[in-house]
C-alpha cells in the first residue's frame, strides 16, 4: 500500500491534532520507504458480531488452522529501525494499542491471537513455562522472520482479572540475562482510556504482549533431566517422610509414656496438613474459587503451629530473663497468632463470598504484606532467643551428656522452626508474585520450599531421637544391662526415672560379702568421662525452670527418696565402682543415701521432726524400716564414705543407739570450716540439694555444689572465712574408754555480708539502712540425726553474736517463697522454743533471676547477748 494513500486515509480525528504529530506520522511514512515491509497483525476485540478466522495455535489444544477470534484485525507493521508503522485502516485505536509495543525490544514481527480460555486447562505454573516453548516452535513452523506477539483476549478489567499467569507473562521482563521478553502491557487506566475507540460492544478488552523463542540457561536448566530428578526426588522424599511421620504419631498415641514425644510432634501435624492441601488445592486455576478456598483455609494450620512455637519460646525466655523487652516480645507471640490466621481465613473466606468483595481485600493485603512481615520478625526473634538461651545454660549444673542433650535438642528445635518459617515464606512469595519476574526466580522458590519442607521434617524426627533430659544430673536411660539385672549391677527405677544402687554394693573391698572384685581398684584414669558442671549463684536453677522438658513419666511419686550426686576424685574410691563396666550410669556419678528410720503409715510417709528445716531426711531402708546397720564403708551419719580409716568405730557404735533425747547442746560447738573438710562439706550440701528437689523445692540443682564452679565458689567461701561447721563430740560413750571421741559433722551453714545476690534482693529496702548493714544466713543444713535438739537456736544465737561483734544492726535469711514449710519455720520457731522467728517481710522478685523470694529479718540490739 502506497505511504502517501495511507497518510490520506487517515480519519478527521488526527488532521485535528497538534503539529507535532503530524510532523512525527509525517516522519513515520517517510521512513516507511527505505523498508520492507512485513505482514503482522494484531487481534483486539472491536465488534462482536464480526468472525475472524485466522491461522493460530493452541497451546493446549494443539494446532488449529481455522481458529474463530470474535474481533477486528488491525494490520500493522514492524519496522528495522524498530518502529511500528500502523496503516490508515487502522484507525486511533490501532494506533493507541499498536504504539504500547516497546520498541526497545524488536523482537516483535508477527502478532499471534490465543485465546483467554486458554487458562481451563492450565493447572500450574509448570504447564504454562512447558508450552511456551511448543507455541514458539509453531511460530517458528509459519516461517516468520521472529517471534510474534501474543494477544491474550478474555473478559478482563485489569491485570489482576486476569489471574497469576497472565501476571506472569506480563511481567517477565526478562527470563534470563541472554533473553528479553518484550511485554507490553495494556490493563486498568489503559483499558478504560482507550474504550471509546473500540466501540459499545467491545466490554472485554484485550492484553497485548509478546513471547521469547530464545532459551536461557535458566530455561535450559528448568528442562534439564538432572533437575526434574532432584526435584521429583525431593517430593519422594518428602512423601516417604509423611507417611513416617504418620507413623510415629502413631505410635506415639498408642504409647502413653511417651507423651513426651507427643508435645514435640505436634508441631509435625499442622505440616502434615498443610503439605497435602497446598500441593492438591493450589490457587493455579483461577476460575474454581472453592479451590482457593481450601488451599488458604489450609494456612491456617501451619500459622497456628509456627505461633504456639514461638509463644512457648518466648515465655521460656521470659522466664529466664524478666526484661521489659522479653515481656512484650512474649504478648507480641500472640500476635503472630492472630495476624496471619486471621488474614488467611478472610482470605480463604473471601472466594466463597464473592459478593463481599471488601473480606477478600482485606485478607489479601494481610496476607501479602502484614504476614510476611510477622514472618520476618519471628525469624528475628528466634535468633533472639537462641541467643539468651545458650547464654544462661552457662548457669546450669548439669552433666556434660545431659548439656549435649539439651544443646542438640535445642539447635535442632531452632532449625526446625527456622525451617518452618523459610517454608512459610517461600509460599508467600510465590503468592505475592515475587516468583514471577524471572525463570532464576521462579526455581530458586520451588527448591527452596522443597529443601526446607525436607529439612523440617529431618529435624523433627531426629529431635524424636533424642531421649530428652529430666534437668537431674540422673541418667533417664534405662538399664544398659539390656534389662537383665544382675546382684552387682544397679537396677533401673522406672517410676522415679533414675537408676537406684542397692546399698550393699558399696561394702569395702576387704568385706567377706563383698559383690565386686578389688583388683580394679584404681582402674579409673583422669581421662575418663567426666560431667562437665556449672555453677553460677544468680542462676542457679534454670535446669528446673523450664530449659529441660522433662519427662511425664518421670515425675517422681510422693515421697521420693534423696540421692547425692557427687563425683570424687579416682583416689578417693576405695571399692564398688572402680569398674568402669559396673559403673552407675553414663553419667558416671557415685550415689550415697542417708539411712535413718522412716514409717510408712495409711497417711503415707510421715515425718517425725518437729523441728526439722526441710523435714526428714531418710531413706527406707531394705527391710522396710527400723535403724540401717551401719557397714564399714559408712560413717556414722549413714553416707558411704570414701575414706573409712580413720573412722573412730566406738564413736559411730555410741551415735548408733543415741537420740537427740540423750543429746545435750554442750556436747556441739561451732567453728569455721577447715580447707580439707570441703569434701565432707559438699556432701552435705548435695545430700540436702537432692532431697529438696524430690520435694517439690526447685532452690538447689543437683550437682551445683559439687561442679567446678561450685567447688571454687566454696574453696573461696571457706577461705573468706564464711563457712561454719558444727561438730559434736559427745562427753562420753557406753563403752566407757577413755579415749576421746572423734567429732561428727552435726550441720553447716554459711555468713556473709558481701554477697551480690543478698544485694539484688535487700538493697533499696525501704526505710531501712544500706543493705550492708546487716549478716546474711545461708545453706543451713542440720543432718537428720541431730535435728530437733535445739542448734538451729544455738545457730541463730551465733549468728546474732556476729552481727553485734560486727557492728551490724540487722540478721536476715531468705527461701523460695514456694517453700511454706521452711517459711513457716523461719518467721516461727527458728529462734527456738518460746521464742519465736525472724519477722517476714514482703515478697521480692529476684530481678536477675526472677524467682521470687520470702526474706526474713531479726533486729539485733547490740546491747543485749
Amino acid at each position: 500500500m502506497d505511504p502517501t494513500k495511507q497518510h490520506q486515509q487517515q480519519p478527521r480525528t488526527l488532521r485535528s491534532r497538534p503539529t507535532l504529530i503530524l510532523l512525527l506520522l509525517s516522519l513515520v511514512s517517510l521512513l516507511s520507504l527505505f523498508s520492507t515491509p512485513t505482514d503482522a497483525a494484531l487481534a483486539v476485540r472491536a465488534d462482536a458480531a464480526i468472525d475472524l478466522h485466522y491461522d493460530t495455535w493452541d497451546p493446549f489444544q494443539g494446532l488449529a488452522p481455522h481458529y474463530s477470534l470474535a474481533g477486528v484485525l488491525v494490520v500493522g507493521e514492524v519496522q528495522k529501525d524498530c518502529t511500528v508503522r500502523v496503516p490508515a485502516a487502522a484507525g486511533p485505536a490501532g494506533q493507541a494499542i499498536l504504539g504500547a509495543v516497546d520498541p526497545g525490544h524488536p523482537i516483535t514481527r508477527t502478532i499471534v491471537a490465543i485465546a483467554y480460555n486458554w487458562l481451563d486447562y492450565c493447572a500450574t505454573y509448570d504447564d504454562i513455562f512447558d508450552k511456551l516453548p511448543d507455541l514458539n516452535a509453531h511460530l517458528k513452523s509459519l516461517n516468520l522472520p521472529e517471534v510474534g506477539a501474543v494477544v491474550m483476549d478474555g473478559d478482563a478489567q485489569s491485570t489482576e482479572d486476569f489471574g497469576a499467569p497472565f501476571i506472569q507473562l506480563a511481567e517477565a521482563k526478562k527470563w534470563n540475562q541472554k533473553a528479553g521478553l518484550n511485554i507490553s502491557f495494556i490493563g486498568s487506566d489503559s483499558i478504560v482510556a482507550l474504550s471509546k475507540y473500540l466501540g459499545p460492544s467491545a466490554a472485554a478488552p484485550a492484553l497485548l504482549a509478546t513471547v521469547e523463542q530464545m532459551d536461557g540457561p535458566w530455561n535450559k536448566l528448568w528442562s534439564s533431566i538432572g533437575f526434574i530428578i532432584v526435584i521429583r526426588g525431593l517430593d519422594v522424599l518428602a512423601g516417604i517422610i509423611f507417611v513416617y511421620g504418620l507413623w510415629v504419631l502413631a505410635f506415639i498415641l498408642k504409647a502413653k509414656h511417651e507423651s513426651q514425644h507427643f508435645r514435640r510432634y505436634m508441631i509435625l501435624i499442622p505440616g502434615c496438613i498443610y503439605l497435602p492441601l497446598s500441593v492438591v488445592f493450589a490457587p493455579y486455576k483461577v476460575q474454581v474459587p472453592w479451590r482457593n478456598a481450601v488451599y488458604y483455609l489450609s494456612l491456617l494450620f501451619p500459622f497456628i503451629s509456627l505461633g504456639l512455637q514461638i509463644t512457648m519460646w518466648s515465655k521460656l525466655i521470659y522466664r529466664i530473663k524478666r526484661k521489659t523487652a522479653n515481656k512484650l516480645f512474649s504478648y507480641f507471640s500472640y500476635v503472630t497468632i492472630l495476624v496471619p490466621v486471621i488474614s488467611a481465613f478472610l482470605d480463604g473466606i473471601g472466594w466463597l463470598i464473592p459478593g463481599v468483595p471488601i473480606i477478600r481485600m482485606v485478607g489479601e493485603k494481610g496476607f501479602s504484606f502484614v504476614t510476611p512481615a510477622v514472618i520476618i520478625v519471628q525469624a528475628g526473634l528466634i535468633f533472639y532467643y537462641a541467643a539468651t538461651f545458650f547464654k544462661s545454660l552457662k548457669g546450669v549444673a548439669v552433666s556434660q551428656t545431659t548439656r549435649t542433650a539439651l544443646i542438640k535438642i535445642t539447635v535442632l528445635n531452632l532449625a526446625m522452626i527456622s525451617f518452618f518459617i523459610l517454608m512459610l515464606l517461600s509460599r508467600i512469595v510465590s503468592l505475592m508474585g515475587l516468583n514471577m519476574r524471572n525463570r532464576a526466580a521462579y526455581m530458586t522458590e520451588l527448591v527452596i520450599f522443597r529443601f526446607s519442607f525436607l529439612f523440617f521434617y529431618a529435624c523433627c524426627f531426629r529431635t524424636l531421637s533424642i531421649r530428652q533430659p529430666t534437668g537431674s544430673t540422673v541418667d533417664s536411660k534405662g538399664n544398659p544391662n539390656g534389662g537383665h539385672q544382675s546382684n552387682t549391677s544397679p537396677s533401673k527405677n522406672q517410676s522415679k526415672n533414675h537408676t537406684h544402687y542397692n546399698m550393699d554394693d558399696l561394702s569395702n573391698s576387704n568385706s567377706n560379702n563383698n559383690h565386686m572384685s578389688s583388683n580394679h581398684k584404681g582402674s579409673r584414669h583422669d581421662t575418663e568421662s567426666r560431667p562437665s558442671l556449672h555453677y553460677n549463684k544468680h542462676l542457679s536453677n534454670h535446669a528446673s525452670k523450664g530449659f529441660t522438658i522433662s519427662d511425664p513419666s518421670a515425675v517422681p511419686p510422693s515421697p521420693t527418696s534423696p540421692k547425692i550426686s557427687y563425683v570424687p576424685h579416682a583416689n578417693q574410691l576405695n571399692s564398688g565402682y572402680e569398674d568402669g563396666a559396673s559403673y552407675p550410669d553414663p553419667y558416671k556419678f557415685n550415689e550415697f543415701g542417708h539411712l535413718a528410720h522412716y514409717t510408712h503409715g495409711e497417711e503415707g510417709f510421715y515425718d517425725g521432726d518437729k523441728h526439722s528445716v526441710y523435714g526428714g531426711h531418710r531413706f527406707p531402708a531394705k527391710n522396710g524400716g527400723g535403724v540401717v546397720p551401719l557397714g564399714k564403708t559408712r560413717n556414722s551419719e549413714g553416707y558411704s564414705r570414701f575414706d573409712t580409716q580413720d573412722e573412730d568405730r566406738r564413736v559411730r557404735g555410741t551415735l548408733k543407739t543415741m537420740t537427740t533425747s540423750t543429746m545435750s547442746l554442750d556436747d556441739f560447738s561451732i567453728r569455721l570450716t577447715r580447707p580439707n573438710e570441703i569434701l565432707e562439706y559438699t556432701t552435705i550440701l548435695e545430700d540436702m540439694a537432692v532431697f529438696i528437689r524430690s520435694q517439690g523445692i526447685n532452690q538447689w540443682p543437683p550437682g551445683m555444689f559439687c561442679s567446678p564452679n561450685g567447688q571454687s565458689d566454696l574453696t573461696a567461701a571457706i577461705a573468706q572465712g564464711r563457712c561454719y561447721t558444727i561438730p559434736y563430740a559427745p562427753a562420753s560413750s557406753d563403752n566407757n574408754s577413755c579415749k576421746a571421741p572423734i567429732p561428727v559433722t552435726a550441720g553447716i551453714f554459711m555468713l556473709g555480708y558481701d554477697d551480690p545476690f543478698d544485694q539484688a534482693l535487700w538493697d533499696g529496702l525501704a526505710g531501712h539502712t544500706p543493705w550492708t548493714d546487716a549478716l546474711y544466713l545461708h545453706r543451713l543444713v542440720l543432718l537428720q540425726r541431730f535435728q530437733g535438739c535445739g542448734l538451729t537456736a544455738l545457730i541463730m544465737a551465733f549468728a546474732q553474736e556476729k552481727v553485734r561483734v560486727s557492728g551490724r544492726h540487722f540478721l536476715r535469711m531468705d527461701c523460695l517463697y514456694e517453700n511454706e514449710k521452711l517459711r513457716r519455720f523461719y518467721g516461727e520457731r527458728c529462734l527456738g522454743p518460746g521464742k519465736g522467728g525472724l519477722r517476714e517481710l514482703d515478697k521480692i522478685v529476684h530481678p536477675e533471676i526472677g524467682w521470687e523470694f520470702a526474706r526474713f529479718e531479726l533486729v539485733v540490739d547490740s546491747t543485749t547477748k
